[in-house]
């Protein structure tokens, strides 16, 4: 049997951040260094939140759909721990970040690439009518 190869990838979500419900073949683990994100999950059905706080872990199994938050006035800073496939998608689509403090807004061509990468690697990618049973709605205001 082969041994899974694991990536840390350490991510900041802006103030008012959305990642829109998903889900892939691939585990993942979050673990909130500081900020808050609400983390969703579906299960039977159902979408559930989840705060992660600085110092919460959540666990997010193959191929649970999930999305994340950030409603804070804060970043949330976050490590993830998933595959090394994750790992290359995100090289694949990520531009590197200068300036922590200055998180750039992805521009529509930057989407559509995201979206292309998305497909190619095989991940399920929600819907507006997802969006919004997660409660995970684009555009909203944040305090």
């Amino acid at each position: 049997m082969k041994a899974e190869v694991f990536c840390v990838i350490y991510g900041v979500y802006p103030s008012g951040t959305v990642v829109p419900p998903h889900s892939h073949k691939d585990v993942e683990g979050l673990y909130a260094v500081s900020g808050e994100l609400e983390v969703v999950r579906e299960d039977s059905g159902r979408y559930r939140q989840i705060t992660a706080a600085a110092g919460d872990f959540v666990r997010i199994p193959s191929p649970m759909r999930h999305g994340m938050k950030n409603s804070s006035a804060e970043q949330a800073w976050v490590l993830f721990v998933t595959t090394e496939r994750i790992g290359r998608f995100f090289e694949s689509v990520g531009k590197p970040i200068v300036n922590l403090m200055q998180v750039p807004v992805p521009w529509p061509e930057r989407l559509r690439r995201f979206v292309e990468a998305a497909q190619q690697y095989g991940f399920s990618l929600g819907s507006p009518n997802d969006n919004a049973a997660a409660g995970l709605l684009i555009g909203e205001s944040v305090p």
